[in-house]
């Protein structure tokens, strides 16, 4: 990694040259050199002032692959996408992590899952130094707790994904209405759109059913449900969707382009396959109850009842193609999964197998079920 042995002193002046970069247009770099201006923030101390508001860090964090080149130009590049992007106002801090292959470079991605970090830039693009866990490489000192923030402000845009998506739901089971509340997402079996509505751990949740335009259903959902003072780090393309991928026995939870979470899966046996096609979750259904197997402890059902996503008691049988239909994951997935899909999620069952990479969150996406979405009926699912 790039500046795994650079020294204090040389993490300053990398700085200095980086902010060169950050205030030319990539195609002047080649043609002249220029002094790296001052930064806003240090005049501002050095005059014993209040550093401009266009100095001042932004509240959040953006993650942006960079492709695998020579540094100065990931820097430039960097710095030639805060420009573009942010071309008044505060800009974010950018934590540039690797891209991965056939993935569009600077382009904002919602979730790190355990991508190696290579740069963060701090001020506007004026700070990009390399990063390395075990080297105290910014003098700043802004560095770890930016990357220290980010699991929570991924689990902040996934919980606001989940609250649209059921939000979205909803309005297509209500001739395009919203609910007055969000508290009727949260109902009693079987009208558990969602477990929880989250916790945003001291952020307001403004909720203004009024502006939802039913011909622009998912844009305006933004509008609708937003936090209050909190900027949103990345625009998600469209609501939760499920999509299994049989050639490869994986399940995708995915949101446009974007994939949110993928996990094996067991899926039909060759006599007893899983029907391809596109379906809905029918039920969710906390600790579901059999006369003769077992499902594990939670249960998404499809296919007018007739199968289910749920999980199992055998988590070894996991991947293989010996069920007689339904789709089985292990507990654990499918307690997170359970969290992810709000009733009504579309499941999309096609022979592929799945074209992305293994996806390895950074954490567990955790919402408790309640005691009221389980239900008194045993289920007979193809199991």
């Amino acid at each position: 990694m790039i500046g795994r042995r650079t020294s204090f002193k040389a993490a300053v002046v990398f700085a200095m040259i980086v902010a060169a970069f950050a205030t030319l247009d990539p195609a002047e770099i080649a043609e002249e050199a220029v002094a790296p201006p001052p930064s806003l923030e240090a005049e501002a101390k050095a005059e014993g002032e209040q550093p401009p508001a266009s100095a001042v860090e932004a509240p959040f964090v953006e993650l942006v692959p960079v492709p695998d080149v020579a540094p100065e130009d990931a820097l430039t590049g960097i710095a030639a996408y805060l420009r573009a992007r942010y071309p008044e106002g505060p800009a974010p801090a950018v934590v540039a992590v690797a891209a991965r292959d056939e993935e569009e470079a600077y382009r904002p991605v919602p979730f790190r899952n355990g991508r190696p970090i290579r740069f963060v830039a701090t001020n506007a693009g004026h700070n990009i130094v390399p990063y390395d866990p075990a080297c105290r490489c910014d003098p700043t000192g802004a560095t770890t707790p930016l990357v220290d923030s980010l699991p929570s402000q991924e689990d902040r845009a996934l919980s606001l994904l989940v609250l649209r998506s059921a939000l979205y739901r909803y309005a297509e089971d209500h001739e395009f209405a919203l609910p007055a509340s969000l508290d009727a997402l949260t109902r009693a079996f079987p009208g558990n759109y969602i477990s929880q509505v989250p916790d945003f751990g001291g952020d307001d949740l403004v909720y203004r059913p009024e502006r939802f335009r039913k011909h622009a259903m998912w844009a305006s959902l933004e509008e609708v449900l937003a936090l209050d003072g909190a900027p949103e780090t990345y625009a998600f393309e469209a609501p939760i969707t499920l999509k299994l991928y049989k050639g490869s026995s994986r399940l995708a939870a995915e949101s446009g382009r974007d994939v949110l979470r993928e996990y094996p899966v067991t899926i039909g046996k060759p006599g007893t396959p899983t029907p391809n096609g596109s379906y809905q979750v029918e039920l969710r259904v906390n600790e579901p109850v059999s006369s003769t197997r077992l499902f594990g402890t939670r249960a998404l059902s499809f296919a007018f009842g007739e199968y289910a996503i749920h999980g199992t008691n055998d988590p070894a049988s996991v991947g293989e193609s010996i069920s007689n239909g339904c789709v089985r994951m292990t507990n654990e997935d499918v307690e997170e999964l359970f969290a992810l899909a709000p009733l009504g999620t579309t499941i999309e069952v096609v022979d592929e197998p799945s074209p992305h990479p293994n996806e390895v969150p950074t954490t567990r996406y955790e919402v408790p079920a309640r005691e009221d979405e389980t239900s008194r009926r045993t289920y007979r699912w193809r199991g």
